[in-house]
């Protein structure tokens, strides 16, 4: 009878599902805890001197530009109501994009010269010697080269995408001021007999999580998607706004 042995630790394989895999159970759960430890830390590394992990903050004046388009296509069956909240609306979307810098003249950047991956360079990476290139040096590997590129950055007080970013967490509670807005004010106008459909309209609320994902709050994202579509899915009737 032919045996398998665990790639990582070299101990024999009885359970099917290892075997198939390659590895056993604790050996995964250690690989599991490795690997995550490793995103943490790519994390850390590509965090800004705002402490933010941005995706792509350039891109959410493209988001914010169209929830407010939508918005305002979305208010005019409001009436008077919805002219007095578009004001507000139009003020919270301003002060996040001021917050980015999204209308202000692109920093130029620095150019940065990466360095061979050595020794030296994975401890300004965070990198465990055992995974780093064991006493030899060769070419920064792509992923590691944008994190060198960050960390450099970030002790510039840079932002990578190169905005003139003085505030992000201003842009993130101005989104957040948004949410709370289409939830509890511009819903219970829309979710009338004279709604014309507009109740939990998916696209205003998804230009609002998709601009969170731009500045790297992917679970906040998720949360209002699944908040949003849960919602969209009920009955008028039913519909009990604030109820979790």
């Amino acid at each position: 009878m032919r045996s398998y042995r665990c790639f990582r630790c070299g101990r024999e394989l009885s359970n099917e599902v290892s075997v198939q895999a390659g590895i056993g159970p604790i050996c995964r759960s250690k690989q599991h805890t490795e690997e995550a430890a490793e995103d943490r830390k790519r994390k850390e590394n590509l965090t800004c001197h705002q402490d933010y992990c941005c995706m792509a903050p350039d891109h959410a004046g493209t988001t914010l530009g169209r929830f407010i388009n939508r918005f305002e296509h979305a208010v005019r069956g409001i009436g008077e109501p919805g002219v007095a909240l578009l004001a507000d609306v139009r003020g919270l979307v301003a002060d996040a994009r001021d917050a980015l810098g999204l209308d202000r003249p692109e920093v130029k950047l620095p150019t940065i010269d990466v360095p061979i991956f050595g020794p030296q360079t994975i401890s300004v990476l965070g990198i465990p010697p055992s995974q780093g290139p064991f006493g030899v040096s060769y070419k920064m590997p792509v992923d590691h080269d944008e994190q060198f590129r960050h960390i450099q950055l970030r002790i510039d007080r840079l932002c990578p995408f190169g905005l003139d970013c003085r505030d992000p967490r201003r842009a993130e509670q101005d989104v957040w001021r948004l949410l709370s807005i289409m939830r509890y004010q511009v819903e219970p106008l829309l979710a009338t007999e004279d709604s014309c459909g507009w109740s939990w309209d998916r696209l205003l609320y998804q230009a609002l999580w998709n601009t969170l994902e731009c500045l790297g709050l992917e679970e906040d994202a998720r949360d209002i998607q699944q908040i949003v579509e849960r919602e969209a899915s009920r009955p008028v009737a039913l519909r009990m706004f604030g109820d979790e």
